[in-house]
């Protein structure tokens, strides 16, 4: 009891601290009359709940009141309402990294006995195996739905890199076939030439705002053969490969747009879009929107490969959950069944502008509407990321190490700390975290294993 009433203590700590910076079912089984309530991130990821609401309703005559959040919120919202009692949400919409928070907290109810009961097995077993283990799993038990299969994969114009003028060109000045790059200083070097020259506007684009650019410094991290923690559990972010990656990151930002340093998704998304940039590294909508989208003008010119050095961080992730005092969870359960599996999760990852990535093996990546839609270079390169990825930072607390790790990352963007001085930080403040909450200045042994993808 004085352990889970420690635990509790120590979320209400992290919480301040991260506010202070930042298949169709038969109806006859459920109630009628329900509402219930769904905590969802804003934009995009509306449509997709949406949608399922209004299939939801028809078919079982309850309601679906879908509370729209901005995503750097929702964590801060659900975990306020699951620490207070309010019950305020029937599901919410998280990042698969705070899984671990969320059960060791006991907030949440496992599923396993709903997914037995409405013969959901085979719905589960078709995720993406690494993406079922970290997004709906903890302890042995399954707790969360797969709402958006994401991982970074690098974009790159083939009508640009393939042009003889341009080639030629570029190999005149760096000596080397112009190419997509298998390092980061040939990222770099692609960077710096179409910056310089005039076949497009910019040389790149970064996601560079304060809050989850430190995703677009551990693709670089993990290219230069970085690791979270070291083998003895110590912080191992500010070591040579922290640095090279960071070093690398500050070259790369002198060619970019104007503001970048206030880039979030939209303004990233938009430089690819208008054709303004020659390659960048994005989630899946560089493509989904990239080809699919009216207004985009790089359409049936995008090519997709593994960044440089042929890794890549499962960057994010959306997934939802019940909590273990919710109102309703029956009916969140089938709500969000029909949200993330079947004919609506096929709509979300063909719609343009609905920010979900696939994630089920044979619903998606097998399915003709979707290969029809997204065609196989796409859906084998997003592929090929996933089985190649890193796993962003999975442990319990999560949000605020990462947190602490991109206002560092961030400073030195912006010139206000030297490289090794910000990361020295950053590293400092997660031996801080490991000794408050887990009372050690190393990552305990049960955990390290959550910092690689399951098999």
């Amino acid at each position: 009891m004085k352990a889970k009433k420690k635990f509790l203590v120590s979320l209400v700590l992290s919480l301040i601290l991260i506010l202070g910076s930042i298949p169709v079912f038969t109806s006859s089984v459920l109630a009628k009359g329900v509402t219930i309530t769904i905590l969802a991130g804003g934009g995009p990821h509306l449509l997709s709940p949406r949608r399922a609401a209004e299939i939801y309703e028809k078919e079982t005559g309850n309601k679906v009141v879908i509370v729209e959040s901005p995503h750097k919120d929702l964590y801060a919202k659900a975990l306020t309402d699951l620490i207070s009692g309010g019950r305020s949400y029937d599901a919410f919409q998280f990042l698969y990294t705070q899984l671990a928070t969320f059960v060791a907290g006991g907030f949440l109810r496992p599923i396993d006995d709903y997914i037995q009961k409405y013969n959901a097995e085979s719905l589960f077993e078709d995720i993406i195996p690494s993406m079922r283990e970290m997004y709906t799993r903890w302890g042995g038990k399954t707790y969360a739905f797969v709402y958006d299969g994401d991982v970074h994969s690098y974009y790159y114009r083939k009508d640009l890199f393939n042009d003889p003028e341009i080639k030629a060109e570029f190999k005149k000045r760096f000596g080397y076939e112009l190419r997509p790059p298998a390092t980061w200083e040939e990222y770099r070097d692609i960077s710096k030439f179409f910056y310089e020259t005039d076949y497009v506007k910019y040389g790149d684009s970064e996601l560079a705002q304060r809050g989850r650019m430190y995703l677009w410094w551990a693709n670089r991290f993990f290219g230069y053969g970085g690791e979270w923690f070291d083998e003895e559990g110590r912080p191992a972010i500010n070591s040579e490969a922290g640095i090279n990656a960071l070093n690398n990151f500050k070259e790369c930002i002198k060619y970019c747009p104007p503001g970048v340093l206030n880039f979030e998704f939209s303004e990233h998304q938009e430089a690819w879009l208008t054709g303004s940039i020659p390659h960048f590294v994005q989630w899946g909508d560089a493509w989904l929107d990239g080809q699919l989208s009216p207004a985009s003008k790089v359409k049936d010119k995008i090519g997709i490969k593994l960044p440089p050095n042929d890794v890549v961080c499962l960057a994010t992730g959306w997934a939802y959950a019940i909590p273990k005092d919710a109102k309703h969870p029956e009916e969140a359960f089938q709500f969000l069944k029909i949200m993330t599996f079947g004919e609506n999760s096929v709509w979300a990852v063909t719609q343009p502008g609905s920010g979900v990535q696939p994630y089920l093996r044979k619903t998606h990546f097998e399915n003709s509407k979707v290969i029809e839609a997204l065609g196989k270079e796409f859906l084998e390169g997003y592929m090929q990321c996933i089985a190649k990825g890193k796993t962003d930072l999975r442990i319990p607390y999560a949000a605020e190490f990462v947190d602490n790790l991109d206002m560092y990352l961030s400073k030195a963007l912006a010139g206000e700390m030297g490289t090794k001085e910000a990361l020295d930080a950053a590293a400092k403040k997660w031996v801080e975290l490991l000794e408050r909450y887990f009372g050690s200045s190393t990552l305990p042994v049960k955990f390290r294993p959550m910092l690689r993808v399951p098999e």
